[in-house]
């Protein structure tokens, strides 16, 4: 299975983007997890079927009139065993 990490800037926090993020892995029947960090970012690492990680890409910045990502960068990662898709909180 793939697995992206993707880093996203922009008005990201606050805005509920982390949770946005969550109801769109779980339509997209994708695991992974999504965090924000210190910097004002939002970190998401995904895996799951490449078509379904394209659809939560393309729909990350919709959703809310809050929301607004500038940049995003996305890397591939090594696949992992997990089950679902969390929110972290650190």
């Amino acid at each position: 299975m793939p697995r992206k990490h993707i880093t996203v800037t922009g008005r990201v926090q606050r805005v509920g983007f982390r949770y946005h993020v969550y109801n769109l892995a779980q339509d997209c029947h994708l695991t992974g997890w999504v965090c924000n960090l210190d910097s004002g970012e939002v970190v998401i690492e995904v895996q799951g079927y490449q078509e379904h990680i394209e659809q939560l890409i393309s729909s990350l910045g919709k959703g809310s009139i809050f929301i607004r990502i500038d940049r995003m960068e996305i890397q591939d990662c090594d696949e992992i065993k997990e089950s679902g898709f969390d929110i972290k909180h650190e």
